[in-house]
């Protein structure tokens, strides 16, 4: 069902209005967003934040429920092997017993985003830093000052699932499809280094940016490179097929899957990368990914 935007003002009247999230955005891309007309893709994210109150964004928003959402998507024994093994929803973080739990896990909140904590073996000083992580993000509030509204009203928990591995020993990679109107346009393979530390959510990973066809997309987004193109995924064709499927019907979605040799995972669904604040590089490429976004009160042709 399509939904209204709110209206839309001259760009002067919506810079007044949000001064911070132009501030924002003009500091870390150097220009000021057209708010009233966007153009780019990082304006259209902005625009989205503002306006657009899809009641969808909340399940796609939520990791919990997202979850069950794209299992029934999907369907079948594919849709059920789609969903990473859950060891714990948490609440309460005063319920919560961090010592039982498993090497191996992942921390995320449901109702954030980058409120991760990824753990291969657990130590005592790890152990104090996720209780301490789970009693803020357990009653913290997110959504608000960036104006990613989605996340607004879904339930304050944490999702506990176990951490994926490759053959290799290494973590999945975690393969970020970018879909326009249900079509995979590009997406990144995000790649941990040979040698991390216990706390993976702390540490630098490499990022390249691929066409579906697994050639170099031509730009970069500011976060280190592998010094050589990883290998196609040997499950490339079913995990653009599962994005695709999942963000049917959707304007925009990043759909993120962690991929093995044999397996794939979702991870989550993004509506709102980084905040629509990364720089580009080149910076023209921000308008030709703009250009293939059409906001729902554009209007799109066939």
């Amino acid at each position: 069902m399509m939904f209204p935007p709110r209206p839309i003002f001259a760009n002067g009247r919506l810079y007044r209005q949000h001064r911070k999230l132009v501030r924002k955005f003009k500091e870390k891309l150097g220009y000021a967003p057209n708010l009233a007309r966007p153009r780019t893709f990082s304006e259209k994210v902005q625009w989205r934040k503002l306006n657009d109150r899809n009641p969808l964004f909340q399940m796609l928003a939520d990791k919990v429920a997202v979850r069950d959402w794209a299992a029934d998507r999907i369907g079948g024994e594919e849709g059920c092997a789609l969903l990473t093994e859950c060891v714990a929803v948490i609440e309460d973080a005063a319920d919560a017993d961090v010592h039982a739990l498993p090497d191996g896990v992942a921390f995320k909140s449901a109702h954030a985003s980058s409120w991760n904590m990824l753990v291969e073996r657990w130590t005592p000083e790890l152990r104090r830093l996720a209780e301490t992580k789970l009693a803020s993000w357990t009653t913290g509030r997110y959504g608000a000052a960036k104006r990613e509204v989605a996340y607004l009203e879904v339930p304050r928990r944490v999702l506990v699932d176990r951490l994926l591995y490759r053959s290799d020993g290494q973590l999945a990679d975690t393969l970020k499809f970018f879909c326009f109107h249900g079509r995979a346009e590009f997406l990144s393979i995000d790649q941990w280094p040979d040698a991390t530390p216990p706390l993976h959510g702390d540490a630098e990973f490499h990022q390249s940016f691929m066409t579906p066809a697994w050639e170099p997309a031509g730009f970069t987004t500011g976060r280190p490179e592998p010094s050589v193109t990883p290998p196609r995924p040997k499950r490339m064709r079913d995990a653009l097929s599962i994005a695709e499927r999942l963000s049917a019907g959707i304007d925009f979605v990043r759909v993120d899957l962690l991929a093995t040799e044999d397996e794939l995972k979702l991870s989550e669904m993004t509506l709102y990368p980084k905040s629509g604040v990364v720089p580009y590089d080149p910076p023209q490429w921000d308008r030709l990914h703009g250009d293939l976004w059409t906001l729902p009160h554009e209007g799109r042709s066939s």
